[in-house]
């Protein structure tokens, strides 16, 4: 579920370990960021995906 809602119209691809769990490369306040793979370059890319939700609730002081 979770590599669905990461790909992007380019179809790009997120790497997973044998376990089929995504390659997570770092966490911070604001997102994770994952390692793909970008199908129409053929290259190693990364895809940072931010936390909406403590995005907003730092905007609106929740």
């Amino acid at each position: 579920m979770l590599a669905r809602l990461l790909l992007c119209p380019r179809y790009d691809s997120i790497v997973t370990r044998e376990d089929g769990t995504p390659l997570e490369l770092g966490r911070g306040a604001m997102g994770v960021t994952y390692k793909g793979f970008d199908i129409d370059l053929r290259l190693p890319v990364t895809l940072k995906v931010i936390i909406f939700w403590n995005a907003l609730s730092e905007r609106l002081g929740l």
